[in-house]
């Protein structure tokens, strides 16, 4: 029994079509947005920016729901359609591949988002009057607690 090699440059949309063109123009902007958006994470994080866990979030829920989107449109109204005959292996396989890319960015974009690196540092300050030595007289002394209850 001969089985048919698996040919990983085989197109799988006919060439020179506008589906293969909006693809490739597709996955060059994925690439590129999903190294911008762990850049951007990186950054607002590490410049402890207002917001950051916001942003994170965004960025994770942007590509929770825009990369499946992008999956299921590609799927139903491009593959379907045009897709080259005997492709669909490589279809899938490519498919696979980048779900596995998407969600390890979407959960690492979630879980720093929720680390206590990126959270806002909670500071507690609280007033006390303290006496100054050989005086009658007293000082107000602000002790503030942040994060963790550690005393600065």
């Amino acid at each position: 029994m001969s089985e048919k090699l698996f040919n990983p440059r085989q197109e799988i949309y006919p060439l020179g079509s506008s589906e293969h063109a909006t693809v490739k123009r597709i996955a060059t902007v994925a690439a590129y947005g999903a190294f911008l958006s762990a850049v951007l994470a990186i950054l607002v994080a590490v410049f402890k920016l207002q917001y950051a866990q916001g942003v994170i979030y965004a960025l994770a829920a942007l590509w929770a729901i825009g990369a499946p989107s992008w999956f299921f449109y590609e799927y139903f109204f491009i593959y379907r359609e045009v897709g080259v005959e005997g492709s669909w292996d490589l279809f899938k396989h490519g498919q696979q591949l980048a779900v596995a890319i998407w969600a390890g960015l979407t959960a690492t974009l979630t879980v720093f988002g929720a680390s206590d690196f990126v959270k806002e540092q909670k500071v507690e300050c609280e007033l006390r009057a303290q006496p100054i030595s050989n005086s009658t007289d007293a000082q107000l002394v602000a002790i503030c607690k942040g994060v963790k209850g550690k005393a600065f």
